[in-house]
C-alpha cells in the first residue's frame, strides 16, 4: 500500500483541506497497518493496491468520524446559547468503510473468530 495514496483519497473522502489532514495521518498509518495485518498473502499484486489504498481511506475517514463524535446534530439551540457541529454522519462513513472492505474481501482473512463445535 501506499501511504500517500491514501492519504490523498482521504482528502478526498473527508472534504478536508490537505494542509488540515496532516494532523490525521497518524490514523491513516494504523489503518494500513489494520489491513495489512489481514491480509491472505504478504506479497501484494499490482492491480490490487488501489483498491488497498481505497479500502485504508475509508477505514480512516470511518476513524475520523468516530472520532469528531459524528452523528451528533448539526444545530442546537438552548435558550440563548447555539451549537453548530460539522454534520459527519458516523452511519454513513461506517457505510463507505463497509463497501469497500467488500471490494477488498478476496484479499483479506476472514473477520471470523468463533467456530460452532459439539461438546462431548
Amino acid at each position: 500500500m501506499n501511504f500517500k495514496d491514501v492519504m490523498n483519497r482521504f482528502v478526498l473522502i473527508s472534504g478536508l483541506d490537505p494542509v488540515e489532514t496532516s494532523q490525521w495521518s497518524p490514523i491513516c498509518k494504523e489503518a494500513m497497518d489494520f489491513i495489512q495485518r489481514r491480509l491472505r498473502n504478504e506479497t501484494i499484486l499490482p492491480e490490487d493496491v488501489s483498491r488497498l489504498n481505497a479500502a485504508a481511506a475509508a477505514l480512516s475517514y470511518y476513524r475520523y468520524c468516530l472520532y469528531q463524535g459524528g452523528g451528533a446534530p448539526e444545530n442546537v439551540k438552548v435558550g440563548d446559547v447555539s451549537m453548530e457541529t460539522s454534520g459527519l454522519s458516523v452511519e454513513a462513513a461506517e457505510q463507505i468503510w463497509q463497501r469497500a472492505k467488500a471490494d477488498v474481501a478476496d484479499l483479506l482473512i476472514d473477520d471470523v473468530n468463533f467456530m460452532f463445535r459439539r461438546v462431548i
